[in-house]
């Protein structure tokens, strides 16, 4: 299967977690990508990932003030529509409760997918601020190669 991990991070939490996610799926014979949205000075997006090339597509972002960052929001949104594109997403944000930003940053990323026709198959929460956050992204790895 051709995956794209399409990722905007900030610290580089987001894309750690991407890269783990990577190693994993390409030991089970996929042939995955890892492409980043860049923005510039003025927080415009300066690249957008092409998704219509995978045939499955991870989503991966972080909260920011409780609600899914700004510049994935826009991304998303800006997407063409491709129904029946086999979607997931993961968020990772800093603190250490999924209520906290965490689960309506994933439903923000549901709705959007829904109102382009996407399938959504599935999703993950990385709190880092939590002392489980290890077995969180383990599990997540878990999950999310078995595509």
């Amino acid at each position: 299967m051709k995956i794209g991990i399409i990722v905007y991070s900030n610290t580089g939490n987001t894309l750690s977690v991407a890269e783990k996610l990577k190693k994993n799926l390409v030991k089970k014979g996929n042939i995955v990508n890892i492409e980043k949205i860049n923005i510039d000075g003025n927080k415009k997006i300066t690249n957008n990932p092409d998704i219509s090339k995978y045939t499955y597509i991870i989503f991966a972002s972080f909260v920011e003030a409780f609600h899914l960052n700004p510049i994935m929001n826009k991304y998303l949104k800006q997407l063409d529509e491709i129904e029946n594109k086999k979607v997931s997403a993961f968020i990772t944000q800093g603190f250490s409760k999924s209520w906290l930003g965490g689960n309506k940053a994933i439903k923000q990323i549901k709705k959007i997918c829904n109102n382009k026709n996407f399938i959504f198959d599935k999703s993950g929460i990385i709190n880092w601020g939590s002392k489980n956050r290890e077995k969180q992204i383990e599990q997540l790895i878990i999950d999310f190669s078995r595509t």
